[in-house]
């Protein structure tokens, strides 16, 4: 016995899950799950956005053997990846511990991992920044390194005739201006 994937699709319970099951389908039978053979009809399959909002898409239509073991074992796994909502991550609690939800093995490597990955960022942090200050450090030039700055004889004969300008202005104070 035969069928098409556009009659598959009708019997998807959510419109918005056809498409999923279109691309399903298609990696199925590219892998080898099954067998299916392209058929010269399309028809419409609805593609809902983030906003809500939807376009319907042409989809070429595909014939496969319905009875086939294999497909059937494919289209239960399907059914139940469609039927969830979905996929969230579970939260590690206690209660999840418990229940067997989550693996407290595989949570301790995986916490154990997080924390020396954050621990060696920080010691490079840490290698980069003392590195970065020693630079620092070591380019910054004194006074008399500067360019500019006059050393020996001509920095004393500068600082002799600075030392008399400074006598003079002593000497004539400024008038002051009367308002």
């Amino acid at each position: 016995m035969y069928e098409t994937l556009s009659n598959l699709a009708a019997k998807v319970e959510a419109p918005h899950k056809g498409e999923t099951l279109v691309k399903l389908f298609r990696e199925a039978v590219r892998e080898r799950e099954f067998q299916a053979v392209l058929l010269k009809k399309n028809f419409t399959v609805k593609h809902f956005r983030k906003d809500g909002s939807f376009e319907e898409r042409n989809v070429t239509d595909m014939m496969y053997k319905a009875g086939d073991p294999n497909f059937q074992r494919w289209w239960e796994s399907v059914q139940e990846h469609l039927k969830d909502r979905r996929r969230r991550r579970i939260v590690p609690t206690v209660d999840a511990f418990l229940n067997g939800e989550l693996d407290f093995d595989a949570a301790a490597e995986e916490t154990q991992a997080k924390m020396e990955a954050k621990y060696a960022k920080g010691k490079q942090l840490g290698v980069h920044r003392a590195q970065a200050m020693a630079k620092k450090s070591t380019s910054t030039r004194t006074r008399t390194a500067k360019a500019g700055a006059k050393t020996g004889r001509a920095a004393a004969a500068a600082s002799k005739t600075n030392d008399e300008g400074a006598e003079k202005t002593k000497a004539a104070p400024r008038a002051r201006a009367r308002s």
